[in-house]
């Protein structure tokens, strides 16, 4: 096979899962070359002997697509996932459309939303059954529009005002409450563990002067005692931990107590030090984290 340099992209190389040969459908792994035309063949460059001839590989959820729907039977393309039989796509004259992947992404907020005490977050939900993940703006955007490019046959997505500004408690409070609203009116059940009680993610702070709770707010997490005395947020992780100041030794995180929740016992901070506490029938070792 002959083309011009200009026209072919060569030495390329795939490791499985995006391209099925012509002749049979099968899988294929190894090197390959394109054309500017879009075709795709085995071998690193047109000189190759025993060229074959690709497509991109047909992937879907389940074995008789999972998209298809009386109003579209097209089968649509999710790479990264198991093939489909491509003699059943030649037989049955579907139109194939190629989906783009979901991104799993992880937002950091800028100067702007710090100054606006808010950023949005953007969260996906498998149809199917309860595996979140959290994503960008784009994907989001083309989900919830219905853009045939993109998942949303298989994804539900929401937005979150995630607040990152102001009172530690305050910003903790009304980042939990909002995912819990959100989960109750979407019904995404216990979407709530997604976020491992890191409701102060990205959170700054409005001045330097320690956090400090007289009781009836925050308990320890791992002995379910009700809490009094200094607490910090976890620099990285976005948790709320025992003392006045993150220190590497361990200490105890700190979760809200739920309305209604009633706790028969205290651990009382004495000092902004941890292992300080005045503390009841625990053991002396912390399991918060670092």
């Amino acid at each position: 096979m002959y083309y011009p340099k200009s026209q072919v992209e060569t030495n390329l190389y795939t490791p499985g899962a995006e391209y099925a040969t012509v002749m049979d459908g099968k899988e294929y792994v190894g090197n390959y070359w394109r054309t500017s035309k879009g075709l795709y063949y085995t071998g690193k460059n047109p000189q190759d002997v025993n060229v074959r001839e690709l497509v991109k590989s047909i992937a879907y959820d389940d074995p008789f697509g999972l998209a298809l729907t009386e109003a579209n039977d097209d089968i649509p393309v999710y790479t990264n996932n198991n093939m489909a039989p491509y003699e059943y796509i030649q037989a049955s004259g579907k139109k194939i459309i190629e989906k783009m992947n979901v991104v799993n992404t992880t937002p950091f907020p800028t100067k702007n939303n710090y100054t606006n005490k808010n950023f949005e977050r953007y969260f996906l939900k498998r149809t199917t059954n309860y595996q979140y993940t959290e994503t960008d703006n784009l994907n989001y955007d083309l989900i919830i529009s219905k853009n045939p490019k993109s998942q949303f046959e298989i994804y539900s997505p929401i937005k979150l005002s995630w607040r990152i500004y102001g009172k530690l408690l305050d910003v903790y409070k009304q980042n939990y409450n909002t995912v819990q609203h959100n989960s109750k009116i979407y019904e995404w059940i216990k979407f709530d563990l997604f976020f491992k009680n890191r409701y102060a993610k990205y959170f700054k702070p409005v001045n330097d002067d320690p956090n400090y709770t007289k009781g009836g707010e925050l308990k320890i997490e791992r002995t379910n005692e009700e809490y009094i005395g200094y607490y910090h947020v976890h620099p990285l992780r976005g948790v709320l931990m025992e003392g006045k100041k993150h220190i590497n030794s361990p200490h105890d995180t700190l979760v809200l107590i739920k309305d209604g929740e009633v706790l028969t016992k205290k651990r009382v901070g004495v000092s902004e030090e941890v292992g300080t506490s005045r503390r009841t029938n625990i053991s002396s070792r912390g399991s918060g984290g670092y």
